[in-house]
């Protein structure tokens, strides 16, 4: 069974792909939330080219939502049922 991480581009949520790996997670997929531009992370502002550019590194599919924190849950959770 393929696993997604919740991808924010920081060494937080690096920390947790590391983990789930290290515990034999097969993680396939970064989600990530952007905001309502969709140009830029919600959590950091890292842009979502830097975030491609992570996601390309690690030979690993993306999935951006684009909302905003009213919106942020319920699009998060609508993807996941997605995946």
């Amino acid at each position: 069974m393929s696993s997604a991480i919740s991808w924010s581009g920081g060494k937080d949520s690096c920390l947790a792909l590391w983990r789930s790996q290290k515990e034999g997670l097969r993680v396939t997929s970064l989600i990530t939330a952007l905001d309502e531009t969709g140009l830029k992370t919600r959590s950091h502002g890292v842009t979502r080219d830097l975030i491609q550019a992570q996601a390309t590194s690690l030979d690993l599919k993306t999935y951006f939502l684009h909302a905003s924190w009213k919106d942020y849950e319920s699009q998060f959770i609508e993807l996941l049922k997605v995946l």
